[in-house]
């Protein structure tokens, strides 16, 4: 085990599928030295237990378990943007539960791929830093926004475990927290910026490679990145990703007892509107303006103080279909609900 490196992920149900993935991709790439796998999970199913035992016969790696329940995380629950849950925070109490294992640890997300070996990130020389990290894609906008000077992203973190531990961070962490929750937009990475602003190591980009739906990013290799990151809550598995990056993650579910799940339906009127616009991409015109119908459709019926505005966009798009102009009918549609609900094809 001296020689392993020490990667740790958190995840819960929900991703059990992704983690796999991601997991997959790490052993299937690492060459020098041996995997001591970290799983900080709670009530991990059956179906992921099987994952384990599959891989086990493949590749030659250590894991240990770590059955971490949400209650533990409830005092960090509230934070300034909704969008974030709270067992993301699982992350700051990596260090805690693997003290007894390693000086040093890989944090890595679920919705990250591995391209090739990472031996390296793990061996860096920290200096006199708690963490390494590398800047987030919207490091000028949240910088300003939280007042720190550079902004990182939490997806990739290389931990001194021993420096954390002999400076008991994790209970400063949770204080710091409790007082500062209106800085914290997303979790626990606003909350390493902002505690650990100077003290971070920033990594090489290759650590923590964006990949953005909706952008036309080719497909990247090895040469350019060793840990892909699927950012913004439209990822891989979603119906209406649209990057060409998505074959990694493809070609390593297809590795995996996963192989056989398909990509994730929209699930509410937000995921709709993206999936019509990702229809309009591949000029499928006539699915788009239905599923824009049915948006309208039900917002009249979750929103009745705006039914009036929405009955008559709704008369003057039939105006239009009735004049057969069928993308004009489908701009309008698109205007109104990207002016209410964002122009974005992605949430960051």
């Amino acid at each position: 085990m001296k020689d392993s490196i020490h990667v740790a992920y958190c995840f819960d149900q929900d991703y059990e599928q992704h983690a796999a993935v991601s997991i997959f991709s790490l052993l299937n790439n690492s060459k020098i030295n041996k995997v001591f796998l970290h799983l900080v999970s709670y009530q991990l199913t059956n179906n992921f237990m099987n994952f384990l035992n599959d891989v086990k016969e493949k590749f030659d790696f250590y894991y240990k378990l770590y059955d971490f329940e949400p209650k533990n995380l409830l005092s960090l629950k509230k934070t300034a943007n909704e969008y974030v849950s709270a067992f993301e925070f699982t992350r700051l109490f990596i260090p805690d539960l693997v003290k007894n294992e390693t000086n040093k640890v890989i944090y890595l997300d679920s919705d990250t791929i591995i391209l090739d070996d990472i031996s390296d990130l793990y061996h860096l020389n920290l200096d006199n830093n708690y963490i390494a990290e590398a800047l987030d894609h919207s490091s000028d906008t949240m910088r300003k926004k939280i007042s720190v000077n550079a902004y990182f992203n939490s997806g990739v973190i290389l931990f001194d475990v021993s420096k954390w531990i002999n400076n008991n961070i994790t209970e400063k962490l949770v204080r710091y927290e409790s007082i500062n929750k209106n800085r914290i937009y997303f979790g626990p990475q606003c909350l390493l910026n902002l505690f650990f602003e100077n003290k971070i190591l920033k990594l090489e980009k290759k650590y923590n490679y964006f990949i953005l739906s909706g952008s036309r990013q080719k497909l990247v290799d090895s040469s350019e990145a060793r840990i892909i990151h699927y950012i913004t809550d439209i990822k891989p598995w979603k119906k209406y990703f649209d990057n060409e990056n998505v074959y990694y993650y493809q070609s390593n579910l297809l590795k995996t007892i996963y192989r056989e799940s398909k990509p994730d339906k929209p699930k509410d009127i937000l995921e709709w509107k993206h999936y019509a616009n990702y229809l309009l991409k591949k000029k499928d015109y006539k699915t788009s303006l239905k599923i824009f119908i049915n948006i309208l459709i039900e917002l009249k019926e979750i929103e009745p103080e705006n039914i009036n505005h929405i009955l008559k966009l709704e008369f003057q798009g039939e105006m239009l279909l009735s004049q057969s102009k069928y993308n004009q009918t489908i701009e309008l549609y698109k205007n109104y609900l990207d002016e209410k609900f964002g122009s974005s094809d992605y949430q960051v």
